[in-house]
């Protein structure tokens, strides 16, 4: 049976052996200088060597099992978190790229806007070199037709009186005509407007993404090093928040601040910020053509529709208008975020 031993396991066997009974024999006959007694207790003590070694050679398997599993473990952590890094890079180059695009489309929006306002203010001084040509100049006209009319017969009286009509119709067509071109392109900014404002919102969420994905890939990095260590099982620190980045707005207030015109905006910036906004409320109105009141209608239809309730209290502008208590935290982060947004 000693034949189906190990090699090595034999030799440990017999060096133990006899390494015990060696210093038995030793021991006893350094006491008792007795040759038979000294032989006898080191033969006797060589079971207890071979139990000994063998004792030691399991806890030796025992502990090199233990330590061959734990680095079978770390190893399949190990490349676990190796995949998972790539997968992230490969999400993270996605949204670089996507980022990108969305940067692009800005910056064209941001050029037809422009280009636009450029219209819009042409077509502005336009209509109003119109009034004033009509203003200073068809009263002289008129009154020359007059003349002319009162010099003819009276049956022709009903013909210069038709003329006459017919060029002041021409006129409020033309002024009419270009009002209608005004406000087409005033609906043309303002939808730009809100489609840029729709893509900064969307492009600030990418780039939280990246940066959360950034942070990931950076403490995979860390981990997968060739350093075979169990990772700390802390919790990482969270990630202080950067200041200038806009608040996240919930839902409601969200669709609320995208609906919201750049006219429709100042007046609740006012509101928000001014303790008297009523003339610069006047102003905005003025610039409008329009009353102050029906702009805090529209708001408040606006917010009735999005958030559910009316932000700004009823009543006249020039009566203490405010926000609404409950409504005045959300209404102060839209006007941050949408300030934030237009630069």
């Amino acid at each position: 049976m000693f034949k189906y031993v190990p090699v090595m396991m034999r030799q440990y066997l017999l060096f133990g052996g006899v390494s015990g009974g060696l210093s038995a024999f030793l021991f006893f006959f350094l006491i008792e200088p007795d040759f038979t007694k000294a032989l006898l207790t080191g033969i006797m003590a060589c079971p207890a060597g071979f139990l000994g070694i063998l004792v030691l050679d399991s806890s030796r398997k025992q502990s090199t099992r233990h330590w061959l599993n734990h680095r079978y473990r770390l190893i399949h952590d190990v490349t676990r978190l190796e995949h998972q890094r790539q997968q992230d890079e490969q999400e993270l180059g996605s949204l670089r790229i996507e980022l990108g695009q969305l940067q692009i489309h800005i910056r064209e929006k941001w050029q037809q806007k422009d280009e636009l306002t450029r219209q819009l203010a042409a077509m502005a001084e336009h209509r109003h070199l119109l009034q004033r040509d009509y203003q200073t100049t068809k009263g002289d006209e008129f009154q020359q037709v007059d003349h002319q009319v009162q010099q003819r017969q009276p049956d022709q009286q009903p013909i210069g009186t038709g003329l006459r009509g017919q060029d002041n119709s021409d006129e409020y067509t033309s002024l009419e005509h270009y009002q209608s071109e005004i406000d087409k392109l005033r609906h043309q900014k303002d939808g730009l407007l809100l489609e840029i404002s729709s893509l900064k919102l969307e492009r600030h969420q990418l780039q939280q993404e990246v940066q959360h994905l950034e942070t990931t890939v950076a403490q995979l990095h860390r981990v997968s090093q060739p350093s075979i260590e169990v990772p700390s099982p802390a919790n990482p620190p969270e990630p202080q928040p950067n200041p200038t980045t806009p608040p996240v707005l919930p839902p409601e207030w969200t669709n609320f601040m995208v609906q919201l015109p750049e006219h429709e905006f100042m007046v609740l910036k006012a509101i928000v910020e001014l303790e008297n906004p009523t003339p610069s409320i006047r102003r905005i109105a003025e610039s409008q053509m329009t009353m102050p009141e029906l702009l805090i209608d529209e708001i408040n239809e606006r917010s009735l529709s999005t958030v559910g309730d009316m932000i700004l209290t009823p009543g006249a502008v020039g009566g203490g208008l405010a926000v609404s208590p409950e409504h005045l935290f959300w209404a102060k982060q839209v006007v941050i975020t949408y300030e934030y947004l237009m630069h």
